[in-house]
């Protein structure tokens, strides 16, 4: 049950912060900057947050329990992460794969590429940031930071009985 609980804070968390980055701003100027978060910090820290828990409900908690503990909560933390995703994009922003694909292209011209690099610029936009590939890419984010905060977690949080 503590990795549910986890995983859904995980994914609130992650939807507010999608939210409030796009009343601030933030993609204006930052256009990757809810995948970022979301893959480096959401994730890992429902992950670690749901380990500790566990650890202090636990008389026992060996390695093995650690890394279950933190597998199990990476997989629910990704599934709630591509849900707050899902939310964000179908119903709050519709139009936030369009808006990313602007900026890169407002991005790469400012940079004063030539008109190809822009162009490739904007391809490799437009096909990272349409469904499924989005979808895809923001699963393998969450899974591969949970599972290395858990592997690393794991060994400072195991206790001896």
């Amino acid at each position: 049950m503590i990795p549910v609980i986890w995983s859904l804070a995980g994914g609130i968390a992650g939807l507010l912060l999608l939210i409030l980055a796009s009343v601030l701003g933030l993609y204006d100027s930052h256009p990757n900057f809810g995948t970022t978060t979301l893959w480096l910090v959401i994730g890992p820290v429902s992950v670690v947050g749901a380990m500790v828990h566990q650890r202090r409900v636990s008389d026992r908690y060996r390695y093995v329990d650690a890394l279950r503990t933190g597998a199990i909560t990476t997989m629910l933390s990704t599934a709630s992460l591509l849900i707050a995703w899902l939310i964000y994009i179908l119903v709050i922003e519709p139009d936030f794969f369009s808006l990313i694909i602007v900026s890169v292209e407002r991005e790469a011209m400012a940079a004063g590429n030539s008109p190809a690099i822009v162009s490739s610029r904007v391809g490799a936009a437009s096909i990272i940031h349409s469904s499924p590939a989005f979808y895809v890419v923001s699963a393998i984010g969450p899974l591969a930071s949970g599972i290395i905060a858990s592997i690393v977690a794991a060994v400072g949080l195991r206790k001896k009985s």
